[in-house]
């Protein structure tokens, strides 16, 4: 069977980036910092499509470090376009949440002496990071996106603590179904980009 893990990876930086890209087209934005974020964005899916393809989880770490420095300059970015204030959104307290549950679970599994908290966290508040960004692209009005988002984590943390935990191997961690965590980041970008579409026609 084909492994389309490499495909999907890509596929799924386009349509994280998606309804930002939207965004920043409806709306005439023009902020050279935003036009870097999504680049890192859309790096981040091409990395982690070179790192499905030839085994190498080093370059899927890379990758992350990519996804989060991004998504942090988007939020920034587009927190200094509210001049309204409408967009109250702080992924702050979801960040502190995560940290605290990743320590208690590394206590736990006895991975403290492993990458887990350092590389999981990093990965997970990239994603909590974008959710709250899709937050603001719609006004916080929908919770679709950010729900397939977070439940893609869920997977994620699953399969990182099997793996840092001793009982998959390198070569089995990449024969996860990871195609599910794509898909459901895939489909919260489509449904944000959706979303911000429908209400512009509304206006």
């Amino acid at each position: 069977m084909m492994n389309l893990t490499p495909l999907l990876s890509i596929l799924n930086g386009l349509f994280l980036a998606l309804p930002i890209c939207y965004f920043v087209y409806l709306y005439k934005v023009k902020s050279f910092r935003i036009y870097i974020a999504i680049c890192s964005v859309l790096l981040y899916g091409i990395l982690e499509s070179i790192s499905a393809a030839l085994d190498i989880i080093y370059i899927l770490y890379l990758a992350d470090i990519l996804l989060l420095a991004g998504s942090l300059m988007l939020f920034a970015e587009l927190i200094k376009l509210d001049t309204n204030k409408r967009f109250i959104s702080n992924p702050s307290i979801s960040v502190v949440l995560i940290f605290i549950f990743l320590l208690g679970t590394a206590i736990v599994n006895n991975l403290l002496k492993t990458p887990f908290l350092f590389v999981s966290i990093i990965y997970y508040i990239a994603i909590i990071t974008i959710a709250h960004i899709y937050q603001l692209l719609n006004n916080r009005k929908y919770q679709i996106p950010e729900s397939l988002l977070i439940a893609s984590i869920i997977i994620c943390y699953i399969y990182d603590t099997m793996y840092f935990g001793g009982k998959i191997s390198v070569q089995e961690y990449y024969n996860t179904p990871w195609y599910v965590q794509y898909i459901l980041q895939s489909l919260a970008g489509i449904i944000c980009f959706i979303q911000i579409k429908l209400d512009r026609k509304k206006q």
